[in-house]
């Protein structure tokens, strides 16, 4: 009828989509039965293929275990189930419409719930690439059903978290028992483990000997060692324990191994903050970060399911929601915490617990919950890790650290200007009339902050310390470039020697020792300090010894405790 009228070729498949103007300007041509005749011919051949579509629906609907996408639900308890997935379980008998009844599968609390919906609000045609299979979720519940890691990873992870608390006690020079056998027996929240736990991440892969401590090398590469010289002893008595991992290969082989590669991701995939601890599942307890640590209320941020060592997380508090302070660490494919809790007493409102309820349900809901690291996600630890290459010869000789380090000292830099030079036997004048040193003494330079957003007037404190209490502090100032938001705020060598002199002015005493925590300062003032001192005629030059920048925790322990 169409063709009669216009002058053009048209498609005979109604089901085509046209363009509306092309629409607009055939049916401009045609009468209003001639409209009706057409539109009645289009439906009959919509109904004949909306009925053969509806018949393919519902015979894929019929497959029992076929996923299926929820959708179209208009009430208020339906919208909150639209775009889950769920699996067909089998058909409702119902006088009134044909359902089907669908399984909803909770990831995280293990628990099953059935829904018997219409097929107009299931899509049997439901694909998502990338998406993870069912039983890579099961990996959550299957590690362990109790929220808790297994056991023979547990005490193996204490162990680990206890040595690396022994070797920073050595480094730190604190009055902890200087035998591992001893230290080991102390209580996991003494005041005296949390100290230590503070500056973990500090010296994890920070050398002490750059700033003459007594140590073998980093936490990390003293752990290493240790785990290596009694590793085959180590993996076969904690195996017995419990069941094995699969990537812990026969025998627990692979154990003491795999937690090598854990902790060195420790220092970049840890998560370090405020927290809610808000409930308790089968497969871990669950816990929100506090984005801003100032807005403990409104600033919700991520959520994480995390498993315990000896006991769950959540039990270690008389009621939940209950905030605190931890460090959750990576391993395998979930995610624990370091062993050490600082429980705070915030005020909980059934406002704040019900928003705490709703952000855990919608992280839940759309499975945005971080249940494993970063490495985990890669993939990394499905298959067994290859062996590390652990070096177990003797440790360095501190005296030929510091024979370098003074013969590198010695060297005149051409780099120095002539103001700093000024500066520098401005500081030697000024030595020479303190008199004798104060062997007890030192100076330390700390910046406020390590990075534009913490520190973006360029201030940093000058500490004067006696026999290891600070006896007075002195704020600085140095120059930051604002255009350059991305980069560290420092100072320079020349600020570092202003800061220095205005110090001298405010101590009564010498100090042998001057500890910058910029370590580009740290030779060339040495230089300065040593020939200018050797030129004014003054006996005993400082030291100066880089002061390595704390970790989070370190920083965030001296806030709390002091």
């Amino acid at each position: 009828l169409i063709k009669s009228k216009v002058n053009c070729t048209i498609m005979t498949d109604p089901l085509t989509d046209l363009d509306n103007d092309c629409c607009c300007s055939i049916f401009s041509f045609l009468t209003l039965l001639e409209l009706q005749t057409t539109v009645r011919l289009v439906c009959k051949n919509w109904r004949d293929r909306c009925e053969e579509f509806k018949q393919l629906w519902i015979q894929l609907l019929t497959n029992v275990n076929r996923k299926v996408e929820i959708l179209s639900l208009q009430s208020a308890k339906g919208k909150s189930l639209n775009g889950r997935i769920g699996r067909i379980v089998h058909k409702t008998n119902n006088n009134q419409s044909q359902r089907f009844s669908v399984s909803l599968v909770n990831y995280i609390t293990g628990k099953t719930d059935f829904v018997a919906l219409k097929p107009c609000n299931l899509n049997p045609f439901y694909y998502r690439i990338g998406e993870e299979d069912d039983e890579q979720l099961k990996l959550i519940a299957d590690y362990t059903s109790n929220s808790r890691l297994l056991v023979s990873h547990g005490m193996l992870l204490d162990q680990i978290l206890m040595l690396a608390r022994w070797f920073c006690s050595n480094i730190e020079g604190t009055d902890a028992p200087k035998n591992f056998a001893d230290f080991f027996q102390l209580p996991r929240q003494s005041k005296v483990l949390g100290r230590l736990n503070s500056t973990l991440f500090t010296w994890w892969k920070t050398d002490p000997r750059l700033a003459s401590r007594c140590a073998d090398g980093p936490v990390l590469d003293c752990v290493v060692k240790s785990l290596a010289h009694q590793e085959v002893d180590l993996s076969t008595r904690l195996a017995t324990n419990d069941k094995l991992w699969p990537s812990d290969g026969p025998g627990g082989k692979y154990m003491a191994r795999n937690f090598c590669h854990f902790m060195k991701t420790w220092d970049v995939e840890r998560i370090t903050g405020e927290f809610w601890v808000v409930r308790v599942y089968p497969t871990g307890t669950v816990l929100v970060k506090i984005d801003d640590e100032h807005d403990k209320y409104g600033s919700l941020g991520k959520v994480y399911l995390v498993k315990g060592h000896a006991s769950v997380v959540g039990e270690l508090f008389p009621s939940l929601p209950h905030f605190c302070r931890t460090t959750l660490l990576p391993v395998y494919n979930c995610l624990t915490y370091d062993g050490m809790v600082t429980v705070r007493a915030v005020t909980v409102t059934a406002r704040l617990e019900n928003a705490l309820n709703q952000h855990v349900n919608d992280a839940i809901h759309n499975k945005i919950i971080v249940w494993r690291g970063q490495s985990a996600e890669q993939g990394k630890w499905d298959v067994p890790p290859p062996i590390p290459k652990i070096d177990l010869g003797p440790p360095t000789r501190m005296d030929n650290i510091n024979q370098n380090n003074n013969d590198n000292a010695s060297t005149p830099s051409c780099n120095i200007s002539d103001s700093e030079w000024k500066l520098g036997r401005k500081v030697a004048r000024l030595a020479k009339r303190r008199g004798a040193v104060d062997p007890a003494a030192m100076i330390i330079f700390r910046r406020d902050g390590y990075s534009y957003k913490e520190n973006p007037n360029g201030m940093v404190t000058t500490m004067y310390f006696k026999a290891g209490n600070c006896m007075g502090m002195l704020p600085s100032r140095f120059h930051v470039d604002h255009s350059r938001p991305d980069c560290v705020p420092t100072y320079s060598l020349k600020e570092a020697l202003e800061i220095l002199l205005q110090s001298l002015k405010q101590t009564p005493h010498r100090m042998p020792t001057v500890q910058p925590d910029e370590k580009t300062v740290v030779q060339p003032l040495q230089t300065i300090l040593t020939e200018t001192f050797q030129k004014e005629g003054v006996q005993g030059e400082p030291h100066v010894i880089w002061y390595p920048p704390p970790s989070k925790e370190e920083a965030d322990f001296a806030t709390r405790f002091g």
